[in-house]
């Protein structure tokens, strides 16, 4: 089982900078950090994957999370993760770490209410946060004017 994050934004001029190198990252040390729960494998099966896509919105006070969808299919248990977003603070650097304590505290609670175990995730998510934020290449070209 993996667990896999990408980035859909739905709102024009609303989006964070975090790249493709960040994605691939966060999946990989999430899904290093976490173990599958007897709970979520009697309810979806053994082979399913878990995805949250973030997203932000201008206009909500707090986090929202939609789902889960399930996709039989390819075998995919999905949410939507809708971080808040400032449109004063727009992606400045305060802003970023902000939305990753908000991206990664939505998953954790929404593994736990599928009962995985997530404790080396919440030791170890901070962590994850600076490692991003110290990391040009997870946070886009665009960031640093090269666009």
């Amino acid at each position: 089982m993996n667990i896999y994050v990408s980035q859909v934004y739905i709102e024009t001029g609303i989006a964070y900078p975090f790249s493709h190198h960040f994605q691939r990252f966060i999946s990989r040390e999430i899904t290093a950090r976490v173990s599958p729960s007897e709970y979520f494998t009697k309810k979806f099966g053994e082979d399913y994957d878990v995805a949250f896509y973030m997203s932000a919105k201008s206009a909500i006070p707090e986090v929202e999370v939609r789902g889960p969808t399930v996709y039989r299919d390819t075998k995919d248990v999905e949410f939507t993760i809708f971080v808040t977003f400032d449109k004063s603070q727009g992606d400045s650097t305060e802003a970023c770490y902000r939305a990753l304590e908000e991206l990664l505290c939505a998953i954790i609670n929404t593994l736990s209410m599928l009962q995985f175990d997530v404790s080396r995730l919440v030791d170890e998510y901070k962590s994850l946060i600076t490692h991003v934020m110290s990391e040009p290449k997870m946070l886009g070209v665009k960031r640093f004017g090269w666009l």
